[in-house]
C-alpha cells in the first residue's frame, strides 16, 4: 500500500481567497480531509502536512513543504486550493515542469472537473510557486474558483463524488463508497421518569443508521438514526395498518422491520402469527396431538417450556421465528 502526505493552501492566521461563497483554508481542508478518508479506507496511509501556526505566506508554505518533505515514504503529496479569478471557472493542477508526474496531475484535473460538471483546465507549470519548488513533486490542485457562484455550487453539490474520484485517480484502482459513521443521531432520547416499571420489554436494532420517528408512521417526522446493535426499552406498541411500530423514547418511534424484541427467556407476552391454520398441540411436544389451530393475528401468550409456548386457551406451539415474533 501507498502513502498519501496532504495539505491544505493558506490558514486561519494568514487566509486565502475567500468570498461570500466560502473560506479557501476551511474549504480545501474538508475537501482534503474527504479524500484522505477514502484514501484510508482502500487502506493507504495518510499524513496531514497542513500548516496551522505560520504568520506569514512564507512561513505556511514552507512550513507545509518542510511537512511534507519530513514523510520520506509518500506515494503522492498533494496540496489542495482553491482559484479566484474574477470569472474564471473549472478545476486545474499546478506542478514543476521538471519534476512533477503530469500524468497524476492531468488525471486529478480531469477527475475532479467531471466528478463537479466544470470545466477541465488541465495542468499548469510554475518554478514560482514556494511549496511546488520546495517539495518538487508536490503536485497542487485548485478544486474550483471561490469567488464563481456557479462552481461552488457545483462544489457542494458533488462533493463527495469529487473527493472519492480524486482518491482513486491517488490509489490507482476503484474504491467502495464509504457507510455513513453508524450512531446515533437523536438530540431528544428522554425516557419517562418510570421506564423501568413501565416498560414492555426490550429491542436491538437490526439496522445501520435505522430512522426514528416522531410518530408511529413512515409520513411522520425524523427525529434521527440509531445504530445497528443499539438496545432500547420499549414503553408502547401501535399499528398503523401495515405493520407494528415500537416507541422507544418521548416521541421516538421505530418500525418493526428495524428491531428485534429480546425476551430475555419470558414466558409472557403477546406474539403476531403469519402463518393461517397454525397448530397447536395439548402439551410441548408434537407426539401429544393437535388441540387446535389459529389463524394469522397477535395472540396471548401465557406459559413457556425450553422453545415451546402456550397460547392461552389454545394450547402449545414451538416458535418458529419463521411465521412468529413477539410484538409485546
Amino acid at each position: 500500500m501507498g502513502c498519501f502526505a496532504g495539505s491544505g493552501g493558506h490558514n486561519e492566521i494568514v487566509p486565502g481567497a475567500n468570498s461570500q461563497y466560502g473560506i479557501e483554508h476551511i474549504e480545501d481542508r474538508r475537501f482534503l480531509d474527504a479524500v484522505a478518508s477514502y484514501v484510508q479506507a482502500a487502506g493507504w496511509k495518510y499524513v496531514n502536512c497542513s500548516d496551522e501556526v505560520g504568520t506569514t505566506k512564507y512561513d505556511v508554505w514552507n512550513n507545509a513543504a518542510n511537512n511534507h518533505l519530513r514523510v520520506a515514504d509518500s506515494t503522492v503529496d498533494l496540496q489542495f486550493h482553491l482559484n479566484a479569478t474574477p470569472g474564471g471557472t473549472g478545476c486545474e493542477v499546478w506542478l514543476h515542469p521538471s519534476y512533477g508526474n503530469r500524468e497524476l496531475a492531468a488525471n486529478i484535473s480531469k477527475a475532479m472537473a467531471n466528478a463537479f460538471g466544470l470545466r477541465d483546465r488541465g495542468i499548469k507549470f510554475s518554478t514560482e510557486l514556494g511549496w511546488i519548488n520546495k517539495t518538487k513533486t508536490g503536485l497542487l490542485p485548485e478544486i474550483c474558483f471561490i469567488d464563481n457562484e456557479e462552481d461552488m455550487n457545483k462544489y457542494r453539490a458533488n462533493f463527495d463524488k469529487a473527493a472519492k474520484a480524486v482518491a482513486e485517480v491517488i490509489i490507482g484502482k476503484p474504491i467502495k463508497p464509504l457507510l455513513p459513521e453508524d450512531k446515533d443521531t437523536r438530540i431528544n432520547a428522554l425516557l419517562p421518569s418510570d421506564w423501568q416499571t413501565s416498560n414492555l420489554g426490550f429491542l436491538t436494532c437490526l439496522e445501520r443508521q435505522s430512522w426514528v420517528y416522531r410518530e408511529p408512521n413512515e409520513s411522520a417526522q425524523v427525529v434521527g438514526k440509531i445504530p445497528l446493535g443499539s438496545k432500547h426499552v420499549y414503553l408502547k406498541t401501535a399499528w398503523d395498518g401495515k405493520r407494528f411500530w415500537f416507541q422507544i423514547a418521548n416521541d421516538n418511534w421505530v418500525p418493526e422491520s428495524a428491531m428485534h424484541i429480546e425476551k430475555d427467556d419470558r414466558s409472557k407476552g403477546v406474539i403476531w402469527n403469519e402463518w393461517t391454520g397454525l397448530e397447536c398441540y395439548h402439551h410441548a411436544n408434537y407426539n401429544s396431538g393437535i388441540r387446535e389451530r389459529v389463524g394469522v393475528g397477535q395472540w396471548e401468550v401465557e406459559l413457556r417450556d425450553n422453545n415451546w409456548i402456550y397460547i392461552k386457551d389454545k394450547g402449545w406451539i414451538e416458535f418458529d421465528e419463521k411465521v412468529i415474533r413477539w410484538i409485546r
